[in-house]
């Protein structure tokens, strides 16, 4: 399970739920130093508190296919500690707004189709080949492409301005654009100790 924000959209908050479904293979170099490889589906995103004011309500999904290279520390008892890069191809995208959730049938092209991340995350085992892993990601580029963006209410308008209703132009941290962070819990299984 997965929970994400686009960072600088001023929909605060980690509201999009989503899955990450990884399947993985890892290189031992020694009993505590591996790398591992996961390739995987991941749904990003986010979505505006809904309770606050319905008209205004706005959701983004993005889902990925998601390649992950991982270096990884294990203590040999039960913690292993992740840091890695992903790149993400967007497969599904959409965008719903207002009262009634609806569908903006906009132009697929809104949404950047690629995505790099940086990864670092813990997994403690539960039993040797039973653990948890507690993930985060936030993405090195832009989920918008440059040019107008999504306003509140549907409309195309350019980032940074009181038109554009997004945070982008309001703060340096947010000038080059909006950026997806994700924190996931999940269930990991390792089919050898």
């Amino acid at each position: 399970m997965a929970v994400g924000q686009i960072s600088g959209d001023l929909m605060a908050g980690f509201r999009k739920l989503g899955a990450d479904i990884f399947v993985g293979t890892e290189l031992h170099w020694t009993e505590k130093f591996h790398n591992s490889v996961e390739l995987g589906y991941a749904m990003r995103g986010s979505q505006s508190n809904y309770t606050l004011d319905a008209s205004a309500f706005r959701k983004f999904t993005m889902d990925y296919a998601q390649a992950n290279v991982l270096f990884t520390y294990f203590d040999q008892r039960v913690t292993m500690f992740h840091f890695g890069v992903g790149y993400s191809q967007l497969v599904r995208s959409s965008y719903k707004a207002g009262i009634n959730k609806t569908e903006i049938n906009a132009n697929q092209n809104i949404f950047n189709g690629q995505d790099w991340s940086i990864i670092a995350g813990i997994t403690f085992l539960l039993k040797p080949k039973h653990g948890l892993t507690f993930r985060t990601q936030y993405s090195l580029s832009n989920a918008f492409p440059d040019g107008p963006y999504f306003n509140y209410y549907g409309n195309l308008a350019p980032v940074g301005t009181s038109s554009g209703n997004f945070a982008a132009g309001q703060s340096r941290a947010r000038k080059s654009g909006l950026y997806h962070q994700a924190i996931s819990l999940r269930y990991s299984y390792r089919f050898f100790k």
